[in-house]
């Protein structure tokens, strides 16, 4: 029984090292997500998510309509998560008064807490253990962007390096419209 638990933990280790390796380019760097040559709608967003802030206060998207918003689900347990954190961390004190982050994590408040607080982060942070259809997907993390006229016009699966240039022209590009 202890070699069959040993094996499905190094077989555990193994898919998550295959998983960050993935999510790295060949320089050993998070790449930048596929951005959208000219912005089309990959569907229209749902406002009706209600959550929670790591201080308890309650929270909805509803508060981010007319904006631009970008969604990410993570989580503290996820590698690819915590490896596109700080690129986020950056964009948000590039574009935080342009645009309304949002990083949900369906796990414990106090675990993600103290994740924050060990690694300095400043995001704005939820907590819900449900989520709309709208934002239904294969794993995390997983990062929305949506328009102010609410259209979802980036669905990005897996880690990113989300602190660039064309990432930061492509936001102000949507506040444009």
């Amino acid at each position: 029984m202890r070699i069959i638990r040993i094996s499905i933990g190094v077989l555990f280790l193994l898919i998550a090292a295959l998983a960050v390796r993935q999510a790295l380019n060949r320089s050993g760097s998070l790449t930048g997500p596929t951005l959208p040559k000219t912005v089309t709608s990959l569907g229209d967003a749902d406002y009706s998510w209600n959550m929670k802030t790591l201080d308890g206060r309650d929270f909805s998207l509803t508060d981010a309509k007319g904006k631009v918003l970008i969604l990410n689900e993570w989580a503290t347990w996820c590698g690819p998560c915590r490896m596109e954190m700080p690129s986020l961390q950056k964009l948000y004190d590039k574009v935080g008064n342009d645009a309304v982050f949002v990083l949900v994590s369906d796990e414990r408040t106090e675990t993600v807490k103290k994740f924050v607080e060990a690694n300095h982060y400043t995001l704005p942070i939820y907590i819900s253990d449900d989520q709309p259809k709208a934002y239904d997907t294969e794993g995390i993390p997983a990062t929305f962007v949506i328009s102010p006229d609410g259209k979802i016009v980036l669905r990005e699966l897996g880690a990113s390096d989300w602190n660039s240039r064309p990432v930061v022209s492509f936001l102000k590009n949507l506040n444009r419209h």
